[in-house]
């Protein structure tokens, strides 16, 4: 069981590079020098909202998505997420979940993928700007949120389409109680 987290550098002010021109330049923080949060920030909170008790999972192990079961408290938490090694193989991968109990539940679902929790792409819409203004950061920052989803499981059937390099947080409340 991991018991703490670490990430080598938390923004893209790094010493031994300096500081860099422009937001999305590559570097390796968890925030841009701006503050602004990028997908790997996100990864981070939803690691930090998993339950304790890891849960065991029955699947193919074909293609490239995972999905990994924690119970925190009474509630079902399942964090689906599809990535390889850099320079291999990646394509959106169709996930199925069957939970045991075959009832039907409301859920949360929270996204990483181009389009959730991702502010790069707005900042390309923006015209890649060297420079931003705080009402533009604060928006970069905004659009960084993780955003929270209805999503309804019935009869204990999940599908979801895993983009490359995304990943998907379910919360069911109440599951165990």
């Amino acid at each position: 069981m991991v018991e703490g987290y670490s990430f080598f550098t938390f923004t893209d002010i790094f010493e031994e590079q300096s500081q860099k021109l422009g937001q999305f330049h590559g570097g390796y923080g968890l925030q841009t020098v701006d503050g602004v949060e990028k997908p790997v920030y996100r990864i981070f909170e939803i690691l930090h909202k998993l339950g304790f008790k890891r849960l065991g999972v029955q699947g193919n192990d074909q293609g490239t998505a995972e999905l990994l079961a924690v119970r925190n408290d009474v509630d079902l938490q399942l964090l689906a997420y599809n990535h390889n090694v850099p320079s291999e193989e990646i394509k959106t991968e169709k996930v199925q979940i069957g939970l045991e109990s075959k009832k039907n539940f409301a859920g949360i679902l929270e996204k990483i993928d181009d389009s959730h929790a991702n502010p790069m792409k707005k900042w390309i819409e923006m015209g890649k700007p060297d420079y931003l203004k705080q009402p533009e950061i604060d928006f970069l920052r905004e659009n960084s949120k993780l955003q929270k989803e209805k999503i309804l499981v019935e009869n204990g059937q999940i599908i979801l389409n895993l983009l490359p390099n995304s990943c998907i947080f379910i919360t069911i409340p109440n599951y165990f109680s």
